[in-house]
C-alpha cells in the first residue's frame, strides 16, 4: 500500500502523464512528508506542527519553507502571537500516489516514507493499548502470514487497495451522516500492512562431542 493522507486516492500525476516533480521533492525528506501529511488532514502553523511531530521548530520552518516554494502548501491565515505573527498553512499537494507512480519513486525514498509512517504507527497502537483503544468487541486485530507467487503478491496488494477504498468512502458516509443528523463521532484508525518478511535465520548448530 502507498502512504496516503484521510482522502479517496488520487495520482498526482504532471500534464504528460508522469509522476509531478515537485511531489517527489516534497517528500524525499521524511519529515517532509510528515509535514504534508499532516497539512492534508488539517490547516497547522508550524508552531503546532513542531509540537504535533516532536521536532524542532526551526527545523520544521525550514521544511514548510521548502514545501511553500515548491508550491506543495500554501498560506491561508496569519495571526498575532505575542509581539509575533504565527502562519498557517494547508496542503496543496496530495501524498499519495498510484501504483505506477510509487513504483517511479527511489527505493530510499520509499523506506524513508515508510519508516515515517511505522513511527507513527507504533505511537499510535501503542497509545491505543494503554487506553483501551482496543477494548470493543468489533475492533480487529489480525497476523496472516501467507506464501505467494508474484501474481498472487500483486493480487493481494490490489485487494487492499480496494479496501481502503471503501474504508475511505466509509469515512465519507459517516462524516455525512453526523452532519446532517448529529451523533456521536468515533476516531478510529485503520492500519493495513503487506510486506515480504525478513528471512529466517539459520538454527545454531549444536555443539556435539569430538
Amino acid at each position: 500500500m502507498k502512504p496516503a493522507r484521510k482522502s479517496a486516492k488520487r495520482g498526482t500525476q504532471s500534464s504528460a502523464g508522469s509522476i509531478d516533480q515537485r511531489v517527489v521533492k516534497a517528500i524525499a525528506h521524511p519529515l517532509r512528508h510528515q509535514i504534508l501529511t499532516a497539512l492534508n488532514e488539517e490547516v497547522l502553523s508550524p508552531n503546532q506542527l513542531s509540537q504535533r511531530l516532536g521536532e524542532r521548530l526551526g527545523n520544521v520552518s525550514y521544511h514548510v519553507r521548502f514545501l511553500a516554494d515548491l508550491e506543495a502548501i500554501e498560506l491561508v491565515d496569519t495571526q498575532p502571537r505575542r509581539g509575533a505573527v504565527e502562519h498557517f498553512y494547508r496542503a496543496t499537494q496530495e501524498a499519495w500516489f498510484a501504483t505506477a507512480d510509487w513504483n517511479e519513486l527511489p527505493v530510499s525514498t520509499r523506506r524513508g516514507i515508510f519508516g515515517g509512517h511505522l513511527k507513527r504507527i507504533w505511537a499510535d497502537v501503542s497509545g491505543a493499548a494503554d487506553t483501551g483503544g482496543f477494548d470493543d468487541a468489533k475492533a480487529h486485530v489480525s497476523y496472516t502470514p501467507v506464501e505467494l507467487d508474484e501474481a498472487g503478491f500483486a493480487e493481494v496488494a490490489k485487494l487492499l487497495d480496494s479496501t481502503v477504498e471503501r474504508v475511505l468512502a466509509i469515512h465519507a458516509e459517516s462524516a455525512a451522516r453526523v452532519k446532517k443528523a448529529g451523533g456521536e463521532r468515533r476516531s478510529t484508525e485503520v492500519v493495513v500492512m503487506h510486506f515480504d518478511r525478513a528471512p529466517a535465520k539459520p538454527a545454531a548448530k549444536k555443539r556435539g562431542k569430538s
